[in-house]
């Protein structure tokens, strides 16, 4: 993916062409739609009570979703893959634990 965008390596909002600008709508309209469906999936689980299985998977799966879109492309662009990489490994899952615990402790 070095080669994502035509301006590569100097971009910049007014250098992107319209090629660009098709790839990252539609890359926006992809993670809206998902999200969009994944919240719709998790938060219609509520014919379980709250003490199964099934009621908590659903939502934990959308909050891991939404932790990842939010906090991936900011590890990526600050430490490099290899930050990223870390992160996902040793870092990600305890924090979509304690992010899915507060979240808990708050409904």
């Amino acid at each position: 993916m070095e080669n994502l965008f035509i301006c590569n390596p100097d971009c910049s909002i007014t250098t992107l062409a319209p090629l660009d600008w098709a790839v990252t709508l539609a890359t926006l309209f992809i993670v809206f739609t998902i999200t969009t469906l994944l919240r719709k999936w998790a938060f219609n689980w509520n014919k379980y009570p709250d003490t199964s299985i099934k009621w908590h998977v659903p939502r934990f799966i959308f909050i891991t979703f939404i932790l990842a879109v939010i906090t991936t492309p900011i590890v990526w662009s600050i430490f490099g893959h290899l930050g990223a990489r870390i992160y996902g490994q040793f870092i990600f899952p305890e924090a979509a634990l304690v992010i899915y615990f507060i979240w808990l402790l708050g409904t």
